[in-house]
């Protein structure tokens, strides 16, 4: 493979074959003459011995990136995937067998431009990743209906969380782009999936890294969030177990 996965370009499925998604060179927001190589979904049941076959191939200069590969857990041998970055490419896609066939799930532009998917029974919540336009949390219903926005961010939104408490968490990433006005990575959290509100921030150190908060995947305990944190001055790589506030 000759691409690498976005953080959570990787999934395991209920068989335990290893799923691979292609994340492109991204050479900047404005590519409108850049050719798009073929991007694929590459499978292995034994990843060792370096053979894999191809899940599911997009058509050549259609889209540069997957974002994310997900199991759906509310929803038995159902599985998502997100692409991105431009309008024409930003979807969510589910899929019932294995990303032999997708379905395109979300298809709004910039606000289906998702890294990161959060689950529940009647609803996917994802954050708005995109420095261009209106970064924030969004959510739609499994059975279709309009996309509707929840709470707006001063950059995009990479990663979200839940715990056993059922708190809603998600993270912000500095970056260049029109739609940033903060240069402050922070969390924005919910504790009951509708109203949300920023709990923390840290401010981007001068590193050329882009400043973000990372959610490990899983469920956390309790009431906790588990985080870590990336260019972010003396906070860079640490990694936090906390709780909100009442």
């Amino acid at each position: 493979m000759d691409s690498r996965p976005l953080r959570r370009g990787l999934m395991v499925d209920q068989a335990g074959a290893v799923l691979i998604g292609d994340y492109r060179y991204n050479r900047g927001e404005d590519r409108g003459r850049e050719v798009r190589d073929a991007v694929s979904v590459h499978r292995s049941t034994d990843p060792l011995s370096g053979v894999w076959e191809t899940a599911y191939r997009f058509e050549p200069g259609s889209v540069r990136h997957v974002h994310a590969l997900h199991q759906d857990p509310c929803q038995a041998g159902r599985s998502w995937l997100c692409t991105g970055d431009m309008d024409d490419e930003s979807r969510i896609y589910s899929s019932d067998d294995g990303y032999r066939t997708l379905q395109v799930f979300a298809e709004a532009g910039q606000i289906s431009r998702a890294t990161d998917l959060i689950f529940t029974d009647d609803h996917l919540y994802w954050g708005v990743d995109s420095p261009l336009r209106e970064p924030g949390i969004v959510r739609k219903a499994r059975n279709g209906g309009q996309i509707e926005h929840l709470a707006y961010t001063l950059a995009p939104v990479y990663f979200g969380a839940r715990n056993e408490a059922n708190h809603f968490f998600f993270s912000t990433s500095v970056e260049p782009g029109p739609a940033v006005t903060s240069s402050h990575a922070e969390i924005v959290a919910s504790t009951d999936g509708e109203h949300f509100a920023s709990v923390a921030s840290w401010r981007s150190d001068i590193t050329p890294q882009q400043a973000q908060i990372h959610f490990p995947c899983g469920v956390a305990p309790e009431d906790l969030v588990v985080f870590y944190c990336r260019a972010t001055l003396f906070w860079e790589n640490s990694m936090v177990v906390a709780r909100l506030c009442p």
